[in-house]
């Protein structure tokens, strides 16, 4: 509620605010009660992380919020979405989901493009890679796989399977390595039954890259890096 008296306002009395659509709160509501009912049922924490996430994600341009009320409901749907694949682990439906709300949000809110991935990224592409070991042929999975693909985070494999890099500890693509021949010595100007110099193979030196504390982040803010007609397809049936 806000109360004025009189004010003669100026811009910085001006303020704004988001609003959730009354049948996307009316689904909270209903998921909230069923989970206090049944705090064993995966299947309704499930429901509340999904609700909370189209809250979230119901701006006007579908965008996650930035605001401090979306921030809250970005936690509310993790903890509801982590309840229900503990209660649920072998439901790939719901890691995807999951995954869809981890990865949507460091996606267009990351501004880092170097340095380890955040945990919530890293724990998104976990939740993928589940999602896919689960239920590999479910077109929600397909879907954030195509996200992550188009977004780097991911590699595909000769096989057009999913390749994690940032969840192996060894490399999968082999170092590159840099050819330095060797050089000659000066030729010496004193005759000689046999060349002062023959020259040697190119020596093959390899360089290992060494990976800083965590996986490099290839990713910049900002949404359009981001493929919209993409992101606007991944309609959410269940997850």
């Amino acid at each position: 509620h806000w109360t004025f008296s009189n004010l003669e306002p100026t811009r910085g009395d001006d303020f704004s605010f988001e609003i959730v659509k009354p049948s996307v709160w009316k689904n909270v509501l209903t998921e909230l009660d069923n989970t206090n009912r049944s705090p064993q049922d995966g299947e309704a924490w499930g429901r509340l992380g999904k609700a909370y996430k189209e809250a979230y994600l119901a701006s006007p341009k579908s965008y996650p919020r930035e605001d401090e009320g979306g921030l809250q409901l970005y936690e509310l749907s993790k903890a509801a979405y982590e309840k229900a694949v503990t209660l649920l682990p072998k439901d790939g439906l719901w890691h995807a989901g999951y995954a869809e709300l981890l990865l949507v949000k460091h996606i267009f809110m990351s501004t880092s493009q170097n340095g380890p991935y955040p945990p919530d990224l890293q724990r998104g592409l976990e939740e993928l890679d589940l999602a896919y070991q689960l239920a590999p042929k479910e077109a929600k999975v397909k879907d954030m796989l195509d996200l992550a693909s188009n977004m780097r985070l991911i590699t595909r494999k000769a096989d057009g399977s999913p390749d994690f890099p940032s969840l192996t500890a060894t490399p999968l693509l082999p170092s590159p390595t840099v050819y330095v021949p060797q050089t000659p010595p000066a030729e010496s100007t004193a005759p000689s039954a046999t060349p002062a110099f023959e020259p040697g193979p190119a020596t093959s030196i390899p360089v290992t890259k060494t990976p800083a504390s965590g996986t490099s982040l290839p990713i910049c803010g900002g949404a359009a890096l981001v493929p919209l007609a993409l992101l606007l397809a991944l309609r959410r049936k269940r997850q």
